[in-house]
């Protein structure tokens, strides 16, 4: 295939062909062609490029917020995340398969507050803790200032790209025709989530 042909199993003659195979996995593919449990000539020719992606175990708090108010804005879930639940969303321990946890947590959050805004007593008890619960025992867990701004600021990016995502969607009923106004204010929202996001790092480096 490196020359843009392959030849069928079984086949006797080349054919064209044109595309691009992108892999994901969870494995270290490296480390299983060592223990010759994958193909050296396979993983020669799929390790091109490779883009690590960390869990969210593993992540700064103001990326698993950004993924969140993504995740909210998507499915239209809720209007947003409190600083506190977006604190404890942030210092939770995420399993393996992390999305689909994180997902599932907003999902039921949601629920809860009736596509509201996420308060830490809308989060399951995994995350948010008996002590959100009721539960007089257990200091509340209050986040500090810089978290406090980091999700404030979070917020505020999911709200705009909610709103970006919208008019892109009315946008493209126009075609080529689409109003000044909107194209204006498409790029307007545009710069905003750029600063945004870079406020957000700058509090978080």
């Amino acid at each position: 295939m490196d020359n843009r042909h392959y030849r069928p199993v079984g086949g006797t003659d080349n054919r064209p062909c044109d595309f691009r195979v992108i892999v994901t996995t969870s494995e270290d593919l490296g480390t299983l062609v060592g223990r010759g449990l994958f193909r050296a000539d396979l993983y020669d020719m799929l390790n091109v490029a490779t883009l690590s992606v960390p869990p969210l175990r593993e992540r700064r708090d103001d990326d698993i917020l950004a993924i969140a108010g993504h995740i909210l804005s998507h499915y239209g879930l809720a209007d947003g995340i409190a600083p506190a639940a977006a604190a404890l969303l942030g210092g939770h321990d995420y399993a393996r398969d992390n999305i689909r946890e994180l997902e599932e947590i907003l999902r039921t959050a949601a629920l809860q507050c009736g596509g509201g805004v996420i308060q830490p007593e809308h989060l399951p008890e995994t995350v948010a803790g008996k002590n959100t619960l009721g539960n007089t025992n257990v200091d509340s867990s209050v986040p500090d200032e810089k978290a406090v701004q980091i999700a404030e600021l979070s917020e505020l990016v999911a709200t705009k790209r909610r709103r970006l995502h919208r008019l892109r969607v009315q946008a493209s009923t126009h075609g080529n025709l689409t109003p000044p106004a909107i194209t204006i204010e498409i790029e307007q929202i545009e710069r905003d989530i750029v600063k945004l996001e870079a406020n957000i790092r700058a509090l978080n480096p």
